[in-house]
Order: C-alpha cells, then sequence, then structure tokens
C-alpha cells in the first residue's frame, strides 16, 4: 500500500491529475479493504477466546455508526458471527 501512496503523491506533483484520481481511488479502496480485514480478525479473535470482549468490540464499532462516524463494520455483523473451520 505505500507503494500505491507513492505513486499517487508523484503523479499530484508531476501535475498528472488524471493519473492522480485514479490512484486516489485505487488507495482508497485498498484501505477500506485494509480496516474491513482487521476489524474482522479482531472480532474474530476475540469471539474464540472471549464472548464478552467479541460483543464489546462488535458493539464498539457498531456504535461508531450511531454517533454520526464513519461505520467500520461490513454490511452485516453476520460476517464476523460466521465460524471458519
Amino acid at each position: 500500500m505505500l507503494r500505491e501512496i507513492e505513486a499517487r503523491q508523484q503523479a499530484y506533483a508531476r501535475g498528472g491529475l488524471v493519473e492522480y484520481k485514479g490512484r486516489c481511488k485505487k488507495v482508497s479502496s485498498l484501505v477500506s479493504k485494509d480496516k474491513l480485514r482487521y476489524y474482522k480478525s479482531k472480532a474474530e479473535d476475540a469471539r474464540h477466546y472471549n464472548k464478552s470482549k467479541w460483543y464489546k468490540t462488535v458493539f464498539k464499532l457498531a456504535a461508531a455508526e450511531e454517533s454520526g462516524g464513519t461505520t467500520l463494520l461490513p454490511e452485516t455483523v453476520s460476517d464476523f458471527t460466521e465460524a471458519k473451520h
């Protein structure tokens, strides 16, 4: 991801507006995917060893949307609860 950020900044410095906008979209997409992956793994890990911590984590992430912040959850909470065997 760092390479993409550097390439985006270089495109901006060169004045390549079309390339810059394309790279901005790509960086935004990568950040979103990494956030989802991080929070999903955080909740999944807690689910297996501490049910209370899992609930608190999911509740805290869901509260971000209620408070007007950006949501950190995927479309459904069921993604967190699906067991992977």
